[in-house]
């Protein structure tokens, strides 16, 4: 029987991508992702995509995804959505493929540049629970 492999991916639909960093489960047993990335104003930003894949290259659950802090100048919205696996072990030839994942997606107010914040908490039906940070930087 294969191991159930892990992966939450933060995917940015441009130059999104400045930072990310993962660390394992803290003492709070939550396993916290940051990242930064960048949104235009006004205009719907993916920040994020999570998938729980099995060792086939198969999906083996769809994630929840909760905001825990909302972004002070827009909203958040989730929506599952094929995406591309970031694996860099041996897993690397599921890569290729889109899978299902639950995306989120960041909106600014209209007119609005500067910075936001959002966090998340991902939780999967086995127990596993991550904590998402996002710092937006929202450009006219």
């Amino acid at each position: 029987m294969n191991k159930a492999v892990w992966i939450v991916v933060g995917v940015a639909c441009t130059t999104l991508t400045a930072c990310n960093t993962v660390n394992g489960p803290g003492a709070d047993g939550l396993r916290h992702n940051h990242r930064s990335v960048a949104a235009v104003s006004g205009q719907k930003t993916r920040i994020g995509i999570n998938f729980k894949t099995n060792g086939n290259c198969g999906v083996d659950q769809q994630p929840d995804v909760t905001v825990i802090k909302p972004p002070q100048h827009g909203k958040i919205d989730t929506q599952t959505e094929a995406g591309y696996t970031h694996f860099t072990n041996a897993n690397a030839r599921c890569n290729t493929q889109k899978m299902p994942g639950m995306a989120t997606y960041y909106t600014s107010a209209p007119g609005y540049s500067g910075k936001d914040k959002v966090v998340t908490r991902v939780s999967f039906r086995d127990g596993r629970v991550d904590e998402d940070t996002v710092d937006i930087n929202v450009v006219k």
